[in-house]
């Protein structure tokens, strides 16, 4: 039998996720597929990397601080937006590059750029806000055929699927 595990999303709530992490590891429970949306996908990638949930305890108080803020002028753009051109122009509350930075940093800790890289059955979700199509960052090809709406991308940078599914938009 085979088992997943899915974390959601929530801000730096998501680091919530960390204390069940520890909880199935005291009892020696493993997952053969892991998926994360937006904040979760953080842990999901880290968990796949075989991160433990200490380890994402201590990364997580290392960078909460740098990762959770809003970028003033996104704030003022969206503002202008609605009341002057009466439509939402808005790349995001921050662009989140910090995000795919510090990422990037902790998955080279241990040799992984790419999401086709790691071992372990990764599935990251994002919607692009501008035309709403989603894609899912998968470590492997092998998946079922449950809609051809959805766009599965194999070849992708980790940080860059990350900040992706933290609603960060960005050109992928």
């Amino acid at each position: 039998m085979k088992i997943g595990i899915c974390f959601a999303g929530g801000g730096i709530k998501g680091a919530c996720h960390i204390g069940v992490l520890k909880a199935l590891e005291e009892e020696n429970i493993k997952f053969d597929f892991i998926s994360g949306t937006s904040s979760g996908s953080i842990i999901a990638t880290l968990y796949a990397l075989g991160f433990t949930s200490n380890e994402m305890y201590e990364i997580f108080k290392k960078y909460s601080k740098k990762i959770n803020y809003f970028e003033f002028k996104n704030i003022l753009k969206l503002i202008y937006g609605i009341i002057i051109k009466r439509r939402i122009i808005i790349k995001g509350l921050n662009s989140g590059e910090k995000i795919e930075k510090l990422v990037k940093q902790e998955c080279n800790k241990k040799g992984i750029n790419n999401i086709n890289q790691i071992n372990k059955k990764l599935f990251i979700p994002s919607v692009n806000l501008l035309n709403g199509k989603i894609t899912i960052f998968a470590s492997c090809e092998n998946r079922a055929t449950y809609s051809d709406k959805i766009i599965y991308n194999y070849n992708m940078d980790i940080g860059k699927a990350v900040r992706a599914s933290c609603s960060y938009p960005r050109n992928f």
